[in-house]
């Protein structure tokens, strides 16, 4: 599967909050229940380093079950930290005890 593009804008220094619609081939809504999702923003494609990291571990994204979005949720203050531009992507990878990573989206994460 080929990772779809999407730029995401954040205000440094206000809340981000952003919900993505995940749908299967035939446009039904993705089931989410046994997988978890990662984003990383990093400065530059392949940093090694990560500005910042959203997962649903750390709770900076949440699932929407019943109608298969992800929330990628940020504070006032973790974007305040962001002075940067940089790149990310979001992943989701299999919790249901057989392994797999989907690389959903890739694109730009501008910091205004």
């Amino acid at each position: 599967m080929t990772a779809g593009n999407y730029d995401i804008n954040c205000t440094a220094g206000e809340p981000l909050s952003v919900s993505i619609s995940i749908v299967n081939p035939d446009t039904t809504g993705a089931l989410l229940t046994y997988w978890g999702v990662r984003m990383h923003v990093r400065e530059l494609q392949y940093s090694d380093t990560t500005m910042i990291e959203l997962t649903t571990d750390n709770g900076r994204i949440t699932k929407d079950i019943a109608n298969g979005r992800i929330i990628l949720n940020l504070t006032a203050e973790e974007t305040s930290t962001l002075t940067t531009n940089g790149v990310y992507d979001i992943e989701l990878y299999s919790t249901g005890g057989k392994s797999g990573v989907m690389r959903l989206l890739k694109g730009n994460f501008y910091v205004v």
